[in-house]
C-alpha cells in the first residue's frame, strides 16, 4: 500500500509538471509596443510599424532579437529605430529598421554590438556617438555585417567615439558619407562595401584608425577621404569614383596593396601642409590604372617608396610623382 502511494505521489507530481509546460508553451508571446523602454531580453514576435520611436533600451546587457522582423518609423523627421544611452554590453540583431530620422543611435554607449541588420530610408542609418567635440563618445562597440541603403548619412561615428571595429557592413545609396569618422582614435574599418554614395568612407580627425581591405567605387565624390587621421590603408580597392580614389591629407601612415582604378582625379594622392612630412608617409604595391590624372601623386619630401608600385594609361603624362611606378601596370 505505502508503495502505491508512493507511485500515485509521483505520477501526481509528473502530471502537474507537464500541465504547467503545456501552459508555458501556449503562454503568449511577450508584447512590446513602439516607444517600450526594454529592460531584459527581447525576441521581437511582430512587426512594428507607424513608430514615432521604435525601442528604448533602459538596461545594461540586454539583447534585442528582431527576429527577422521590422520597426518601421513614419519618416526621416524624427525618432530613432533603437535607441541606446548611457549603457553598455547591448546587442541588437537580426532584423530590419526604417524610416526614421536614425535607424540605431547610440549614445555613449559601449561594449556593445550591432549585428546583421537592414537599415533603410533614414536621415541617419546608424549614430555612434556622445558628447559633441570633447566626448565622451561611444566606444570599444561592434558594427557586423550590417547594410544601410538609402539615407542622407550612413554609418556615422561622432563625438570622439573611439575602439569601435566596423567589419563587413555594406553601405550603398547615401547622398553623403557612406562611413564617417571624426575625432575618435583606434577604430578600425575592415572589409566594408561602400558603393555608389556622395563619398565612400571619410575619416576627420580620426587619429590612428586603421582602413583595410574596403571597397569604396563609383563613389561621386572620393572613395576613400582622410584627413588628419594616422594609420594602416591596406588593401582597399576605391574604383570608379568621381574625383580620386584614394585622396589623404595630413594623414601619415602606411599605404600598402591599394587598388585605385578608373578615377575622375588622381588614383592616389597625398598631401600634407608640412611637406618636411614627407617621411611619415610611405607607399608599396600599388596599383592605380586609367585615372583622370596622375596614378599616384604626392609633392612632400621624401616619402617612403616601398617598390612595386604600378600605374599605367593614367591621364597625366607622368604616370607617377613623388614614388616610381612600373608603367605596365597590372593587378
Amino acid at each position: 500500500m505505502e508503495g502505491r502511494a508512493v507511485m500515485r505521489l509521483v505520477g501526481a507530481l509528473i502530471s502537474t509538471a507537464v500541465l504547467a509546460a503545456a501552459v508555458a508553451s501556449t503562454a503568449p508571446a511577450q508584447v512590446v509596443a513602439c516607444g517600450a523602454e526594454v529592460t531584459a531580453d527581447l525576441t521581437l514576435e511582430a512587426p512594428l510599424t507607424g513608430c514615432s520611436t521604435g525601442l528604448i533600451v533602459a538596461a545594461d546587457d540586454v539583447t534585442i532579437d528582431l527576429n527577422g522582423h521590422a520597426i518601421e518609423g513614419i519618416g526621416t523627421s524624427e525618432g530613432s529605430g533603437i535607441e541606446g544611452v548611457d549603457r553598455s554590453g547591448l546587442t541588437i540583431r537580426n532584423g530590419h529598421i526604417r524610416g526614421f530620422r536614425t535607424g540605431v543611435r547610440f549614445f555613449r554607449t559601449s561594449e556593445s554590438t550591432l549585428e546583421d541588420l537592414a537599415v533603410s530610408d533614414t536621415f541617419f542609418g546608424i549614430v555612434l556617438g556622445g558628447e559633441p567635440v570633447i566626448g565622451p563618445g561611444s566606444d570599444h562597440n561592434e558594427v557586423l555585417r550590417t547594410s544601410i541603403v538609402n539615407a542622407q548619412q550612413g554609418l556615422v561615428l561622432g563625438s570622439a567615439s573611439s575602439w569601435n571595429r566596423i567589419l563587413q557592413n555594406s553601405v550603398t545609396g547615401v547622398s553623403g558619407a557612406g562611413i564617417s569618422c571624426s575625432l575618435g582614435t583606434g577604430n578600425v574599418f575592415d572589409g566594408n562595401y561602400t558603393v555608389g554614395n556622395g563619398v565612400g568612407i571619410s575619416l576627420n580627425f580620426c587619429s590612428v584608425s586603421d582602413v583595410i581591405n574596403n571597397v569604396a567605387n563609383q563613389n561621386v565624390f572620393t572613395g576613400i577621404a582622410r584627413a588628419r587621421t594616422a594609420g594602416r590603408v591596406e588593401g582597399n580597392v576605391a574604383n570608379g569614383n568621381g574625383q580620386w580614389g584614394i585622396y589623404s591629407d595630413d594623414s601619415h601612415g602606411a599605404f600598402i596593396g591599394n587598388v585605385t582604378n578608373q578615377n575622375g582625379f588622381d588614383g592616389l594622392r597625398i598631401d600634407d601642409s608640412v611637406s618636411s612630412h614627407g617621411p611619415f608617409h610611405s607607399v608599396a604595391q600599388h596599383v592605380a590604372n586609367t585615372n583622370g590624372g596622375h596614378g599616384i601623386v604626392t609633392d612632400l619630401e621624401g616619402v617612403v617608396d616601398g617598390g612595386k608600385n604600378r600605374a599605367h594609361a593614367n591621364g597625366a603624362s607622368v604616370q607617377c610623382l613623388g614614388v616610381v611606378c612600373n608603367q605596365k601596370g597590372g593587378p
